[in-house]
């Protein structure tokens, strides 16, 4: 709600949501479904999916098909049966010989749903056609925030505002900072909490980078070279490099399209440089009363071209690999010259959860609070999640304060958002953790450094027992949540869902 003059917040539970990525997006459209009031705020001028494709697996299924967006999620996504991993990314590579296999069928079995991958901007498009486009407003780039509490107590006639760069100001009964890496709701957030005493200045900064990727989706490709592609289940293909410093992903897609990601582990001094110059910036924020930087003007963005020039000459480097894909003898440089550069992106990641997702009136969620490795959608699926377990207290509250009668208790208080934000924090903070912990693991696996990781990609393969490997697996996706307030799905899985007291 845009307020011009007036000192009065929203008469209605009203829900500020800062970035409209993939975990913003989804909050909005369950609060859509919810019949809660809700704005999202912008910085870009339209929608820029950053990543060629996502992995949706069991764990969000049955809420797309609560939200109604099951039919198309199938019709423009690709099942996944199995991954197959090459640990030597060179020209002497044959596609038939690979060094790993892993069944990837067990999903549908035993979870209810097949892991699918589907373009990221396919997704976002089915998203944004369930929000009315009034409710999505673009170049508000928020560079501040501010609690107002008339009472001093806490009480329902407290709201959050947010001012925007154009000089606007939106204000709602609580803020969601899902903007991302380098959110700035998060930065407000912890020097307030840094203010007050409640966190150290280090549990404030910026998770380093890890690993810079191009991802890419082709153009469709020629039916009777990439035949396997017309088949109704896919399979994952992963390269790793000779030197072990980058991997290559290749996800099919419909259409006769591959989705391919090369992932570029950061050298130890770029980490390093990265890690001294932004405890310097971070600090000097924390107790300066000037503007703060620009996003661009940021140490990350220092080092950006560096990042950038290494990843680019590993991209030029692997242009000679043989695909696997191709049963004509084709190499990766063909799917480069099948991607029109508008479909390639080049992303930085990190890993991490943040010790605090809230304070007061305001939540944090997606990338803004957690960061998983780009591994098996991990980053997407707990976005997701976030935004259900959100949706889910915030429709508690609401249907709470409707029910009361009195005048006074007609929007919640400060200690209702507090308690429902504490029950999403502790359910969400454990489950990104554990994906955390799994796509580093991962990583190791397929593109980790050195003799352990050899040996431990080697195991993983040949000798995991089945019943570790399911009792890992288990703990991803017996997370299977509902909406609370649409009307259930069943589940088809051998393997019941982990049960929920608010879903």
């Amino acid at each position: 709600m845009v307020m011009e003059s007036s000192g009065k917040g929203p008469k209605q539970l009203h829900i500020l949501i800062v970035g409209a990525g993939l975990g913003g997006i989804m909050l909005g459209v369950m609060l859509e479904h919810a019949n809660i009031s809700y704005q999202i705020l912008e910085r870009c001028s339209d929608i820029r999916p950053q990543g060629s494709a996502i992995s949706i697996g069991p764990t969000v299924m049955r809420v797309m098909a609560q939200l109604g967006l099951m039919e198309e999620l199938l019709r423009e996504s690709k099942p996944i049966r199995r991954l197959r991993f090459f640990n030597k990314m060179d020209v002497d590579l044959d596609p038939n010989q690979h060094d790993g296999e892993a069944d990837m069928m067990f999903c549908e079995e035993r979870y209810g749903h097949a892991i699918r991958v589907i373009p990221r901007s396919i997704l976002y498009r089915i998203l944004l056609s369930h929000i009315p486009p009034d409710k999505i407003h673009f170049n508000k780039r928020v560079i501040r925030t501010q609690e107002h509490d008339p009472d001093g107590n806490g009480n329902s006639n407290g709201f959050m505002s947010c001012f925007c760069e154009d000089g606007s100001e939106y204000r709602g009964s609580i803020l969601v900072g899902a903007d991302g890496t380098y959110s700035t709701i998060r930065q407000e957030l912890f020097q307030r909490l840094q203010a007050s005493g409640e966190v150290e200045i280090d549990e404030a900064a910026v998770l380093p980078p890890h690993q810079h990727c191009f991802a890419g989706i082709t153009e469709p490709l020629d039916t009777e070279e990439f035949e396997a592609l017309g088949e109704e289940y896919g399979e994952f293909q992963v390269l790793r490099g000779r030197d072990q410093t980058h991997s290559l992903w290749l996800m099919p897609l419909t259409n006769y399209r591959i989705a391919w990601t090369l992932f570029c582990h950061l050298p130890e001094d770029i980490v390093q440089e990265y890690k001294t110059m932004h405890e310097h910036s971070w600090h000097s924020s924390l107790h300066s009363s000037q503007e703060k930087p620009t996003r661009e003007q940021r140490p990350w963005h220092r080092l950006s071209k560096k990042i950038f020039d290494r990843a680019h000459a590993t991209l030029d480097n692997v242009r000679s690999v043989p695909i696997p894909y191709s049963n004509a003898g084709g190499v990766f440089g063909d799917l480069l010259d099948k991607t029109h550069p508008n479909q390639i992106s080049k992303v930085t990641t990190d890993q991490g959860v943040y010790c605090r997702w809230y304070y007061h009136r305001t939540v944090l969620m997606g990338d803004a609070c957690h960061k998983s490795l780009p591994y098996g959608g991990q980053g997407a699926n707990q976005a997701i999640l976030d935004a259900i377990f959100l949706a889910s207290q915030l429709y508690t509250i609401d249907s709470s304060t409707r029910e009361a009668t009195t005048a006074e208790a007609t929007l919640p208080t400060r200690s209702d958002f507090l308690a429902a934000f504490e029950l999403y924090y502790r359910e969400r903070s454990r489950t990104a953790s554990v994906a955390t912990r799994g796509s580093n693991w991962f990583d190791h696996i397929i593109g980790g450094h050195g003799f352990g990781s050899r040996v431990l990609g080697y195991w993983f393969f040949r000798f995991l027992p089945r019943k570790l490997f399911f009792l890992v697996t288990d703990r991803f996706f017996r997370v299977r949540p509902l909406l609370p307030f649409l009307p259930s799905v069943s589940d088809t899985g051998c393997i019941s869902p982990a049960s929920y007291p608010l879903c």
